[in-house]
């Protein structure tokens, strides 16, 4: 029978599993890499040694762990399987797509370039209400991630917001390898033979599989994912900013599920999941922007002493 303590187990122990896998560690390597460079911009900033790319990444990595936690558990309790949603693709798009610029570490795009491909082109073959509901989820664990972790690290700047009027910032810059754990269905349940009961509501989103829906086995598979988070602190202090950028986040998370579940009750949604999760990202990361360049500069000389934007860590400072 089914109990939130066995799921909670079997993700624990999956995810486990997901720490051995060489994915995960290149995923390190790639998060490793991309705190140097913030690193390097704390350091140009300072003239100081700067962000610990070590205890940065490691931090990372914890933090990453747990929203895995999350993740699984919501993957799991939703039904999510990875037949057909072309996995495979979704990190390594993801990471060209870093290469153009560091916040396209996201499977909003790569999930939606993914979807519009399939249905343009037919290629990659992919179920693509679950695909967006997949991406919906992650995009819910990193609200949560940057709800406790956005600000930590963030690079003071100066901004300039007119010709002669340049102001102070924080650019926020966060990156989390997640293991996770994901469904797999592997075949129909033999006759006779008995398995884990699951409610009669489940799974919400139906993977495409030939078989009867209520005879088939699932297995756990671990598999790596990794998110990244681009911001900037203007008007408000970069906790501020992270919870109000988490807020966001998760309302156009919850949009996009919304969708993938009517996508896999009507076909007509498909398209809408599909578009909307590359644009409705960008429109979630224009409100952002729009509302903290709109807003009053928070970090701006004063009439009196000297405002300190930031200090090196562990100095007489």
């Amino acid at each position: 029978m089914f109990s939130f303590t066995w799921a909670l187990h079997q993700v624990f122990l999956g995810m486990l599993a997901a720490l051995t896998h060489p994915v995960f560690w290149i995923v390190m390597a790639l998060v490793a890499l991309q705190y140097g460079r913030v690193a390097e911009l704390r350091r140009n900033f300072l003239g100081a040694a700067g962000n610990k790319v070590l205890s940065d990444t490691a931090l990372a990595a914890a933090y990453g762990f747990a929203g895995g936690i999350v993740g699984s558990l919501l993957i799991v309790l939703t039904g999510l399987t990875l037949n057909g949603t072309a996995f495979q693709y979704l990190l390594p798009l993801a990471i060209v797509l870093m290469l153009i610029h560091p916040r396209f570490l996201c499977f909003s795009y790569s999930g939606g370039l993914l979807a519009l491909a399939n249905l343009l082109f037919g290629f990659p073959a992919i179920d693509i209400p679950q695909v967006m509901a997949l991406v919906a989820i992650l995009h819910f664990v990193e609200a949560v991630l940057i709800l406790f972790s956005g600000h930590i690290g963030a690079v003071p700047a100066y901004v300039r917001l007119t010709r002669d009027r340049i102001v102070g910032a924080f650019t926020l810059q966060k990156f989390w390898p997640i293991p996770i754990v994901a469904l797999l269905v592997v075949g129909a349940l033999p006759q006779g033979a008995e398995g884990v009961q699951m409610p009669g509501w489940w799974p919400l989103i139906p993977a495409s599989v030939p078989g009867n829906p209520d005879n088939l086995v699932y297995i756990m598979l671990p598999v790596v994912a990794a998110l990244g988070y681009s911001d900037i602190a203007l008007a408000r202090t970069p906790v501020a900013r992270s919870r109000i950028s988490a807020v966001h986040l998760t309302g156009f998370s919850i949009t996009l599920f919304a969708l993938s579940y009517l996508a896999a009750q009507n076909q007509g949604f498909v398209w809408l999941a599909a578009l909307f999760s590359p644009l409705g990202h960008e429109l979630t990361i224009h409100i952002g922007k729009r509302g903290e360049f709109g807003a009053k500069p928070r970090y701006v000389p004063g009439y009196e002493g000297v405002g300190v934007l930031d200090v090196e860590r562990n100095s007489p400072a």
